[in-house]
């Protein structure tokens, strides 16, 4: 049966016109389009592939496989393809030629060596680049077919594309099958994320209607038009419309059932199944085995190959021209595509029909030929996808004795898998491979190849469970791997640090025989896990004991290892001059080597240390360090704390605009990273949006006080914005009768401690405010940081200096004094406007001569207008309320007063309050005749009027 006519779908057809008007004008647009098995996708995507490329569309096509695919299918063929119309050495316009280099080792057409350290990043911005080669010269259609079979790495391409390619005048077609089974998890999490893109939509194919299917059958002369509907009719409660079921129908049809409504019902489960067995059982001689061999090999299979693969199958000769022959009456039957053979290879109508046909096979027939296939393999090494289809095939038949070439090839295809960066998928292979291994110590090895592969896919609990099951090994060598092994994956979630702790001390009490390196980077792994499990001060012992026995063994690798891992061993900031010690000498151990782009940690260290210190040049400088490395780095965490850390700065310099767009950035990172960074996008939400503005229905979010399932501070935070006192009340009290020890030990804390100082002073609760004293005194001097830069609170003298102000204490004004300077030291904006604001307010109880109250008003309402910091104005604003002045003043307009004694003009008020200069010289005529005012100058020099609360 040759191609049939194709029907229908015309709404869908007039959704893809109205997106190919938007890619012609130059803005890249992605469909995915959704179905059922069977369901048309493929079909749709052909006829509007024709479409487009006739109106000068240039057309690129992939796919993915379910089994013996590559880990960037479906990008590997249309990327070769792409490859292939570069001018060699550069000869003519083209992409970036490292784009190029990298690309070869995602298509397979060049191996990837682990020296070349390409990261999964690198590959997603070479395709980003020749796809926008390749658009210079006509808009393009990129067609990635059966998506729900992508890999992990392949949906990190696709989501860059999507994200980065927005100026292209690309259409990206993806076909998917509709939710189900056979969608993932994680493409499920990938699409949805992605529909918060611009130009993004979804198309679900439905089935054939009675009217489609009528025409269908009247355009493929199936039956006359007089009975066609009342066909239609029956076909369509037969198959659902399920455009590959409706034409199996009509391949096996019986006209004289059809016509009086009793066609076969082949969407019934088996039907379909007994329907190929049955065509199957009607090949003559060797057909059947050719059709069936041909399903083991895959959906697509080459003559050539096939053919020898039977003579190994079945024992005897088999000519190429026999295997043709068998090959055309499995076409005529229905069980191939009709346009296999016409480029010497044989595909399957459907990845249905290549499984109909596998399931006619006994479980031996099946590794039989799954042995023939792997055989031939090996006497072919320019077969295409050789290593990844040879170890597919020889686990087919691993039953027959063929584990050891099983577990070889599969960790090999682990090999040239982890080198392309796609980690999570080389898990996959070294973990297959271990269950054919030949002896104990391959079999934990191979787990551990997959443990790393894991971690560095960002797959830890996984890790995890890989690295516990060779730590009960007897070998001393691979539980202490093993132990530091599941440590590293701990330290990257946070999660199961008490496992950690006691795997590394069992693996600790192996002999001492054990290789000295990794005892020594096992006991500092142990003191970062009992860090972490809040017994710093065993962490700092253990960190400073692994530092000097590295140092006894002289082993630079060993040494920077041990001193990066000590960084997390509990030093709290009172050891802060010792962690820039160890941050400083790890970088002179780096210098020159390939380690510089492993210091992501000692660059973050000295990114905090510095905040903390106040050393505003030297903080520039590591966090410019600590984007080299983000920039090249393997794994994409640090690329995460790198966006924290400019975050965090953005909004200490009250740049909310680069604060939000990098927020936006760290969001997009942290779902590559996963769990490692769960729970911080929102704290930084918060960081950002309490200064810029809650969304409208923010107290509607409020939880109450003792709820489950939130973080107390961020609840009592979010309280005290809203200025629901009686929740934040709640909260207080909830968080101050908790285990405070808990929150100090998180790193979170100076950021739980600055929320805490908040609430109390906005509710004024002495009781309280005593008891935060003296843990905000701690910090005296110094600035106040929350977890990885996510929160930078500026100055801790500040919280210090509000408690005080409201405990009547005469200190507060030198510490609000050293607030200042320390905020203006570090260019921080933000955290200068609350000083000024906070300082005003506790001069409006605690008068001081020599200090201008309103000036200080007026200096904060100048950086709250030009940087939009709500909360400051909100501040201003409740203070300017709380003012009493004897000659009436308006709130606006003891402001005025305020910048009529800073000596402004007119101008210089209006500009400052945003306002017009009719505007301002109405306010300064009222306040003229309200406080009997000869001139502004004799009103600026009137004594500031008492204020009180």
């Amino acid at each position: 049966m040759t191609q049939p006519a194709f029907v229908g779908r015309g709404t869908e057809f007039g959704v893809m016109e109205r997106v190919w008007q938007d890619v012609s004008a130059g803005v890249r647009r992605v469909v995915f389009l959704g179905a059922e098995a069977g369901g048309g996708k493929s079909r749709f995507v052909v006829e509007s592939a024709l479409a487009l490329h006739g109106e000068g569309a240039g057309v690129l096509w992939g796919g993915c496989v379910a089994e013996m695919g590559m880990a960037y299918d479906p990008f590997v063929e249309p990327l070769g393809t792409l490859l292939g119309a570069v001018y060699p050495d550069g000869d003519g316009p083209g992409p970036d030629p490292l784009a190029v280099q990298r690309l070869g080792a995602l298509t397979g057409t060049r191996v990837a060596q682990p020296a070349d350290g390409i990261r999964i990043e690198d590959l997603c911005r070479a395709v980003a680049d020749i796809l926008q080669w390749a658009t210079t010269v006509r808009p393009v259609v990129l067609v990635l077919e059966d998506l729900h079979w992508a890999g992990p790495a392949a949906l990190e391409v696709l989501k860059y594309v999507v994200r980065r390619c927005v100026d292209l005048p690309l259409l990206v077609l993806a076909t998917l099958r509709s939710p189900g089974p056979s969608v993932s998890t994680e493409l499920s999490a990938v699409i949805s994320n992605l529909f918060a893109a611009d130009g993004v939509l979804r198309l679900d194919l439905a089935g054939l209607d009675v009217a489609d299917i009528t025409t269908y059958l009247v355009r493929n002369s199936i039956v006359g038009s007089v009975h066609a509907r009342q066909a239609a009719a029956a076909m369509r409660d037969s198959t659902g419309g399920n455009p590959f079921l409706l034409r199996e129908v009509c391949r096996q049809l019986d006209k004289e059932a059809l016509l009086a409504g009793r066609p076969a019902p082949i969407s019934a489960p088996g039907a379909f199944a007994a329907l190929v067995a049955e065509r199957i059982g009607a090949l003559p001689g060797h057909g059947r085995d050719v059709i069936r061999l041909a399903a083991v090999m895959g959906e697509e299979v080459d003559v050539g190959e096939l053919s020898a693969a039977m003579e190994r199958l079945v024992g005897e000769r088999v000519s190429r021209a026999e295997t043709v022959a068998a090959l055309e009456l499995a076409k005529v039957a229905g069980l191939l595509d009709a346009t296999a053979l016409e480029d010497a290879a044989a595909r399957f109508p459907h990845a249905l029909a290549r499984q109909a046909v596998i399931e006619t096979l006994s479980d031996l027939e099946q590794a039989q030929s799954h042995a023939a296939v792997a055989l031939t393999l090996e006497d072919r090494p320019s077969a295409r996808r050789r290593t990844i289809r040879l170890a597919a095939h020889y686990a087919g038949a691993a039953v027959l004795g063929f584990e050891a070439q099983a577990s070889t090839y599969l960790a090999e295809a682990g090999d040239l898998t982890n080198a392309a960066s796609a980690h999570a998928e080389a898990a996959d292979y070294y973990e297959r491979a271990a269950r054919f291994a030949q002896g104990t110590r391959t079999r934990d090895e191979l787990r551990l190849s997959a443990a790393r592969s894991a971690l560095l896919g960002w797959q830890c609990q996984r890790a995890r469970s890989l690295d516990e099951v060779v730590a009960g090994s007897p070998d001393p060598e691979l539980r202490l791997r093993a132990a530091i092994g599941y440590s590293s994956a701990s330290w990257h979630d946070g999660q199961e640090v008490a496992t950690a702790r006691r795997l590394l001390a069992d693996a600790l009490l192996a002999p001492d025989d054990s290789p000295a390196d990794l005892r020594v980077v096992a006991t500092v792994c142990l003191a970062r896990a009992h860090a972490w499990s809040g017994d710093a001060a065993t962490g700092r012992l253990l960190g400073s004991s692994a530092i000097a026995r590295a140092h006894e063994l002289g082993d630079p690798e060993v040494l920077a290892r041990v001193l990066s891992i000590s960084l997390n061993d509990g030093s709290s900031f009172e050891q802060i001059d010792q962690t820039l010690e160890r941050t400083r000498e790890l970088m002179t151990l780096a210098q020159g080597t390939t380690m510089q782009v492993r210091l992501g940690r000692a660059h973050y260290h000295r990114c905090a240390s510095h905040y903390v210190k106040g050393e505003p040049s030297e903080l520039t400088a590591a966090a410019r360090d600590l984007e080299w490395v983000a920039d090249r780095a393997r794994q994409p965490f640090w690329r995460w704390v790198s966006d924290a850390v400019a975050f965090g700065l953005a909004l200490a310099h009250a740049e909310l605009d680069r604060a939000e767009t990098v927020l936006a950035q760290a969001i997009r990172d942290s779902e590559v990273v996963g769990h490692a960074v769960s729970g911080t996008d929102g704290l930084m939400t918060f960081a950002l949006r309490r200064e810029s503005g809650l969304p409208v229905g923010a107290a509607g979010l409020l939880p109450r006080p003792g709820d489950v399932g939130v973080w107390p501070p961020a609840a009592l935070a979010l309280a005290a914005e809203v200025r629901d006192a009686e929740t934040c009340r709640g909260w207080l009290q909830h968080v101050m009768s908790g285990d405070l020890g808990h929150l100090q030990a998180s790193a979170s804390w100076p950021a739980a401690l600055g929320y805490l100082v908040d609430a109390a002073v906005w509710l004024g609760d002495a009781a309280v405010a005593e008891r935060l004293v003296p843990l905000v005194a701690r910090y005296e001097g110094f600035n106040l940081l929350g977890s990885e830069f996510l929160h930078p609170l500026g100055s801790a003298d500040l919280p210090l200096a509000m408690l005080e102000s409201l405990l009547g204490r005469p200190e507060a004004r030198a510490h609000f004094e050293s607030a200042l300077a320390m905020n203006e030291r570090m260019g921080a904006t933000l955290h200068i406007a609350h000083t000024l604001v906070a300082y005003a307010r506790h001069l409006s109880t605690h008068p001081a001569p020599d200090v201008n109250a309103e000036a200080l008003s007026a200096r904060a309402r100048v950086l709250a207008e030009d940087h939009g910091l709500v909360r400051v104005r909100r501040d201003l604003d409740e203070l300017a309320d709380r003012r009493r002045t004897p000659w009436g003043l308006t709130a606006r307009e003891d402001e005025v007063l305020g910048l009529l004694r800073l000596g402004l003009s007119n101008r210089g008020i209006a500009r400052t309050l945003v306002i017009s200069e009719h505007t301002a010289a109405n306010h300064v005529r009222n306040i003229l005749m309200k406080t009997h005012s000869s001139n502004r100058t004799q009103a600026a020099m009137l004594r500031p009027p008492e204020l009180c609360r």
